[in-house]
């Protein structure tokens, strides 16, 4: 398939790929032993029959009960001993309001440096996937990776038209350095190039919000950076979520929230 491919390597024909069609769910592997097929299948539709006409399912009281035990579940397992001046909070990535599109974007670097990659991924006011993408780097660091993963991810804002963005990531060093305040001259950055492209995309929006999240709330984007570093080709954008994002895709839907220690 195009573009396409299940990690540890994502294969990719040409310089740029674009995956348009891709399989949701993992393929189901059955064993191969006798089945009556016509036992089964009967046994199934009158289960699935009884359960549909017994039970009322409520999604919103679902997802709110799940949540519910998630949380619960965190406090009150076992855990190791922290420093008695640490907190505990609970991350999770919110959706923007009305109007608005979201971009989170992440770097990621296989050593110090590494084999890098970015990727990231544009969501509207409802939590649905718009555009996500990977994108592989060579051999660099985390800094100019999270740069081309932001670099990478307002070209696409741009590209289809997006006038209002909130830009969401989890390198507060890249946020310092694209903050409008922040009028110091990069050309002699040794990433200069890709911090000017940042900052002049930025400004061509008409609404604009950068903010800063935890790791743990850009979890979509990390994935999609990882993704990048095992790709056969330098860039690949995605227009329905690949198969490797899909719990994560859940998650946020949802409004999982990840435990994270400050």
């Amino acid at each position: 398939m195009k573009g396409f491919g299940l990690p540890p390597v994502l294969q990719c024909t040409g310089a740029v790929a674009s995956v348009t069609r891709v399989q949701f769910w993992p393929r189901v592997r059955i064993a191969a032993a006798p089945v009556h097929w016509s036992q089964t299948i009967s046994k199934m539709k009158s289960s699935y029959i009884w359960v549909m006409e017994n039970i009322a399912f409520n999604i919103p009281a679902i997802i709110h009960r799940t949540k519910v035990v998630t949380t619960e579940l965190y406090f009150n397992l076992p855990r190791k001993e922290t420093n008695s001046n640490s907190e505990t909070i609970l991350v999770n990535w919110e959706p923007p309001p009305p109007d608005f599109f979201k971009l989170n974007t992440d770097g990621s670097v296989e050593g110090s440096p590494g084999q890098a990659g970015a990727g990231g991924v544009i969501r509207d006011h409802t939590g649905s996937w718009f555009k996500g993408f990977s994108r592989k780097i060579g051999i660099t660091n985390s800094l100019a990776a999270e740069l081309w993963g932001l670099r990478d991810g307002l070209v696409l804002a741009h590209q289809h038209n997006i006038k209002k963005l909130i830009i969401e990531l989890d390198a507060k060093a890249v946020l310092d350095l694209i903050q409008p305040e922040n009028l110091t001259s990069c050309s002699h950055h040794p990433y200069g190039a890709l911090i000017s492209d940042c900052r002049s995309l930025i400004q061509k929006l008409e609404v604009n919000r950068i903010q800063h999240t935890f790791r743990e709330g850009n979890a979509m984007a990390d994935i999609l950076a990882k993704a990048g570093t095992k790709l056969s080709c330098p860039f690949v954008t995605f227009d329905y979520p690949p198969t490797f994002v899909i719990d994560q895709v859940v998650a946020d839907s949802w409004g999982v929230k990840y435990p994270r220690i400050l």
